[in-house]
């Protein structure tokens, strides 16, 4: 299973430097699940081994005694995410436009039920003046596996498009790809599934095309 894992600091910037590490059933430290940053930090990993692991949350800097507050949010991509309340994610709705805030630290999981085969293109785009945010998104599949050609951001928006290689559910996690992975913004997700019935939304265009 793949787990994501991102940590903020909250209040005001101080000289707290959010830093996770991750260990293992073992208590072996896991490959890749180390990073920190001035106000924010990402891990994604695939569990070596089925157990229990231990999120390690300090301060990274200089003098390891910087003091703070943070938020940590960890996505499981093999089980079902809970929301927040007040935060973002759920079902997505095929055709639907689903809106959303990234707050410092955030991971926004969106799911998707899908059957083996079925095409499947995902587009989010960054709302309201043009920030520091990169829009980022990348889907995992039933068993909690990355999804191949599923990893993508950009400036102000970013699409991915696969075929579904099972059949279950399909969790999309949205969050921020700039240098610190630490901008914050909202955002509109977009998902189109075939074939199937899908929604326009109203204000939004689509649906049956006229001959000629």
């Amino acid at each position: 299973e793949s787990i994501a894992i991102n940590i903020g600091e909250t209040g005001p910037n101080s000289a707290l430097v959010p830093w996770i590490r991750i260990y293992g059933p073992s208590g072996a430290f896991v490959a890749g699940g180390n990073n920190w940053g001035d106000l924010a930090a990402q891990v994604t990993v695939t569990a070596p081994a089925t157990g229990i692991y231990t999120i390690l949350v300090s301060t990274a800097d200089s003098g390891n005694d910087a003091i703070g507050t943070y938020q940590i949010t960890a996505v499981n991509l093999g089980e079902t995410p809970i929301v927040s309340p007040g935060d973002d994610g759920g079902n997505l709705t095929n055709g639907g436009n689903h809106t959303g805030t990234l707050h410092l630290g955030d991971l926004d999981p969106w799911r998707i039920p899908a059957t083996s085969g079925e095409s499947i293109a995902i587009n989010i785009g960054e709302t309201g003046p043009n920030s520091a945010l990169v829009p980022w998104i990348r889907v995992y599949g039933p068993s909690g596996a990355f999804v191949a050609g599923t990893n993508n951001w950009g400036d102000l928006a970013a699409q991915v498009t696969f075929s579904a290689p099972a059949t279950g559910i399909y969790t999309v996690i949205v969050s921020t790809a700039d240098s610190g992975n630490d901008d914050t913004g909202t955002y509109l997700l977009t998902m189109l599934q075939t074939p199937g019935a899908f929604v326009v939304p109203v204000g939004d265009e689509g649906g049956s095309l006229s001959n000629g």
